[in-house]
């Protein structure tokens, strides 16, 4: 899946900077920019290797603006994005609103222990994605 804007295109910090406040990332997506869109090759190279079957979940940390998430909704995985600033999970309920109840998405900080354990406390997931989410932890 593709999406019509223009993405905006960071470079991961170097090893040993802070991290990133959500700040950063909250004005980022509200202005409707990505750090990096999955583009279809890459999405195509997903689903050569996970393919879904019947009743699978997946998890996709730091979903952004959401087209990665919604590869693999489309892939065929009832699919649940999350993301700690509350712009990018807005983005993807709104962008990707035709894909629900396949597709949903959630504010959640996955550093913050007590709050994934409240937020998922009996989840599973058959396939847990964190694309391009490591450096800014």
């Amino acid at each position: 899946m593709t999406t019509s804007h223009t993405p905006t295109h960071t470079n991961a910090p170097p090893v040993g900077t802070p991290p990133t406040p959500v700040t950063h990332w909250e004005e980022l997506f509200a202005a409707g920019c990505s750090f990096h869109r999955a583009d279809d090759k890459e999405l195509r190279l997903l689903a050569d290797h996970v393919l879904p079957t019947a009743g699978q979940q997946a998890l996709d940390v730091g979903c952004g603006l959401g087209g990665y998430a919604a590869g693999l909704a489309g892939l065929g995985y009832t699919t649940l994005a999350v993301d700690w600033a509350q712009f990018s999970v807005a983005a993807v309920r709104d962008r990707y609103r035709g894909l629900e109840p396949r597709l949903t998405s959630l504010c959640l900080d996955f550093e913050d222990d007590e709050s994934v354990t409240r937020a998922l406390p009996t989840a599973s997931f058959d396939l847990i994605t964190m694309r391009l989410v490591l450096a800014f932890i």
